[in-house]
C-alpha cells in the first residue's frame, strides 16, 4: 500500500515539474493540521528506511492549523525525508514543527546521515537533485 501511495507521490512531482515549468502550477489556500501532514508522512515513510534508522516526529500538540496546500506540504516532507533515508544508515531522521514568532510555523526535517558535501550545497534545490 505504502509503494503504491509513494510511486503515485513520485507521478504527482514529475507531473508538477512540467506544471512549474508551464506556469501552471496551482496552490491551495486551505486549512492544514500540520500534526496530520507529519503523521501521514511518517506512516508512508517508515517502511522504507535501513535496519537501526528511527522516523521521529516532534510537533507541539497545541499547534495551531495554518492556511498552506496540505499536498504540497505533504510532497515537500515526503521528498526530504525520502532523500534523508537514502543517506541515513544508522541514528535517526527527524521531523519537528513548532511555532516560529507569532504568526508562522517552522517545520524542519533533519537526520544523522552523511550530510551535504560543501560543493553541493547550492545545487541541492535544483530539479531532481537529491
Amino acid at each position: 500500500k505504502n509503494g503504491g501511495k509513494r510511486l503515485a507521490v513520485l507521478v504527482c512531482d514529475i507531473m508538477d515539474s512540467a506544471s512549474l515549468k508551464e506556469q501552471r502550477l496551482v496552490v491551495k489556500h486551505e486549512s492544514v493540521c500540520v500534526q496530520d501532514v507529519v503523521s501521514n508522512v511518517c506512516q508512508m515513510l517508515g517502511t522504507i528506511l535501513k535496519r537501526g534508522v528511527q522516523l521521529i516526529a516532534d510537533v507541539e500538540d497545541s499547534l495551531p492549523r495554518i492556511v498552506g496546500d496540505t499536498s504540497r506540504i505533504e510532497q515537500i516532507l515526503t521528498n526530504l525525508v525520502g532523500n534523508s533515508a537514502k543517506f541515513t544508515s544508522a541514528g535517526h531522521i527527524m521531523i519537528s514543527a513548532h511555532p516560529h514568532g507569532d504568526e508562522h510555523i517552522a517545520i524542519e526535517v533533519s537526520d544523522t546521515g552523511i550530510g551535504i558535501p560543501e560543493d553541493k550545497i547550492c545545487t541541492i534545490f535544483g530539479r531532481f537533485q537529491q
